[in-house]
């Protein structure tokens, strides 16, 4: 962990590559490549990164920049609750509805942004709204990847006090049909139970004495498959969970380091070398919004193996 650390996080980056519609999808050698577009999984990321950094510094630049990102997520919803993810340069989405990831992806950034109290209230009714437009959405998928982001997201919504109910600084009490079905608890429950057992498994169907994972191949976004198990297992106390979370996320960091993965991003989760991570950072299409929260969300993982 400490080479992951020898350098300061250079956090203006995220902000050089981030303009009035959002973070920009690619990079050409550093520079912000406008031919490739936005995405709204790169503006649910770059959504994360942007409250980690607003809430370790409390600079107000910061909170600009969670504005931005998730006004792009909001304005990639469609009115059925699912949602577009590639956007051109001139701001129109060149598709109806986006991947099962995306939607996952948007799911962890807004129930993250939800979970953390230095957050304005708005932008927090902002994530309610969203989160309960998704979830007929969420009960869908079958993407072992898009199910841990959801996880995660719906995990930060449970666990945070006061936070299935809008919050406004006057006294309000709705009594209508649609707020009595407003982010219902016991749906949100049912829906983490139904994604950790068919996590759970598909683990158990993969794995053997010397391969103890949810694939029989490692490919993308790695650690978000143990560390949504972690946090269901913390939340609903389940001793299952928490055993497959533990022996998946030992498997993968004691896993060499392989070519395939130095080329994608999402796959060097785990045991990445600094010699690796500068040779992602200068690939000419990287993906920025990555670079910001990797580190934080490794030392995380490895963090809550204690639980």
């Amino acid at each position: 962990m400490v080479k992951l650390l020898d350098k300061p996080l250079q956090s203006e980056y995220l902000r050089r590559l981030t303009d009035d519609t959002g973070i920009f999808q690619h990079t050409k050698f550093g520079i912000p490549d406008r031919s490739k577009g936005y995405t709204t999984d790169d503006n649910a990321r770059a959504l994360i990164a942007a409250v980690m950094l607003y809430k370790q510094s409390g600079d107000p630049a910061w909170l600009d920049c969670v504005s931005t990102y998730l006004s792009f997520v909001h304005h990639a919803q469609n009115g059925d609750g699912s949602f577009r993810n590639f956007m051109d340069y001139n701001r129109n989405f060149i598709e109806e509805k986006g991947s099962d990831d995306c939607l996952g992806r948007c799911i962890w950034a807004l129930g993250f942004t939800l979970s953390e109290p230095c957050i304005p209230d708005n932008m927090h009714n902002a994530c309610r709204y969203m989160i309960n437009q998704a979830l007929p959405h969420i009960k869908n998928l079958r993407s072992p990847r898009a199910m841990a982001y959801s996880l995660v997201g719906l995990c930060f919504l449970l666990d945070t006090p006061y936070s299935l109910t809008y919050h406004f600084p006057y006294p309000y009490v709705e009594t209508s049909e649609a707020a009595a079905n407003f982010l219902p608890q016991e749906t949100i429950i049912g829906l983490v139970d139904e994604m950790a057992d068919m996590l759970q498994a598909q683990y158990n169907q993969y794995q053997k004495p010397d391969w103890y994972w949810f694939e029989d191949s490692i490919t993308y976004g790695n650690a978000m498959l143990p560390w949504a198990l972690f946090k269901t297992a913390r939340l609903t106390s389940r001793v299952d969970l928490q055993a497959t979370a533990k022996a998946s996320l030992i498997f993968l960091h004691h896993r060499p380091l392989q070519v395939t993965d130095i080329s994608n991003l999402s796959a060097a989760t785990v045991g990445l070398s600094t010699k690796a991570k500068r040779l992602c950072m200068t690939n000419s299409r990287s993906k920025p919004a990555k670079l910001c929260w990797l580190v934080m969300k490794l030392i995380k993982l490895l963090a809550i193996l204690t639980i």
